[in-house]
């Protein structure tokens, strides 16, 4: 079985503790579940029981970073910073980095765009922080 990309690799990181959240799979009956956890969490059973986030469902979490990183970037403000940094209008912006960027591609794609303007994402027990890297926008929206 072929091991897939994990889009938030780098990125996710664990907000109890603030390690690495690494990506991980078990396979059971023949099927892969991909999954992210806690470094400090994977290490020792002790530090196991500790942590509340211990590890999530790798679609669960990759679907709410998606979904908020696209959220933001429709936002009024992340859409004139952008527009100053590239020099392009705001409509030509929100047009770019709209959903035709995120649509269709794969997750090696999606991992290398997200990787260019997300500095991290902190999960928390009842939220995700996204902190965004604006100085990656430029080079994004020159490719598309």
């Amino acid at each position: 079985m072929r091991f897939q990309t994990a889009p938030l690799k780098g990125i996710l990181r664990c907000g109890h503790c603030g390690t690495a959240m690494m990506p991980m799979y078990t396979v059971r009956n023949k099927k892969k579940y991909l999954y992210y956890t806690c470094h400090r969490h994977a290490r020792s059973q002790a530090e196991r029981s500790e942590c509340p986030i211990g590890h999530l469902a790798a679609g669960m979490v990759e679907e709410m970073v998606f979904r908020n990183v696209r959220a933001a970037l429709a936002l009024p403000e992340i859409v004139a910073s952008v527009s100053r940094l590239t020099g392009l209008t705001p409509t030509d912006v929100a047009q770019e980095l709209g959903d035709r960027v995120w649509d269709g591609i794969g997750n090696g794609e999606r991992q290398r765009l997200l990787a260019s303007i997300v500095k991290e994402a902190v999960v928390h027990e009842d939220k995700i922080e996204i902190t965004l890297n604006t100085a990656g926008f430029a080079p994004l929206i020159q490719e598309v």
